[in-house]
């Protein structure tokens, strides 16, 4: 159960910084 909670919690962030990733090579 442990696991599956730090996946969640872990995928979201993972989105984020791939979306800030993007904007910024959008941006230069």
């Amino acid at each position: 159960m442990q696991k599956k909670t730090s996946l969640t919690l872990h995928t979201p962030l993972l989105l984020l910084l791939l979306l800030l990733l993007l904007l910024l090579l959008q941006k230069y």
